[in-house]
């Protein structure tokens, strides 16, 4: 598959949920694969450090489809209907400790929003 491949630099951001909290560590990245600019495949791998100072490494598969006006708009960075793009992703999580274990034995499905 060939196309238009992009890296992004994750400088950082944060998780909150009713399971767990943290910041995401700079020094990641988002190897995007663009086809036929409208689609994009999505390696996304970078650290979380949980609030109890656990660091948990994530790979991030994805895919998103959009039309290609919209693609072009997320391409420039400008806002675009989430109702209007197709992306699911497939998290995988490695964490050694104890507490954090259930991560890296679990099956994660989600959706994305820019």
């Amino acid at each position: 598959m060939f196309g238009l491949r992009r890296m992004i630099s994750i400088t950082g951001g944060s998780v909150k949920g009713p399971r767990m909290n943290g910041q995401i560590l700079a020094g990641g990245a988002d190897f995007q694969l663009i086809v036929g600019r409208a689609q994009a495949h999505l390696d996304a791998r970078y650290v979380m450090e949980l609030g109890d100072g656990t660091r948990v490494f994530v790979q991030n598969a994805a895919v998103r489809v959009a039309s290609l006006e919209n693609s072009q708009k997320i391409m420039k960075g400008i806002a675009v209907d989430p109702t209007q793009i197709y992306f699911r992703c497939q998290p995988k999580m490695e964490a050694s400790s104890g507490r954090w274990t259930w991560l890296s034995e679990s099956q994660f499905i989600g959706t994305g929003v820019r």
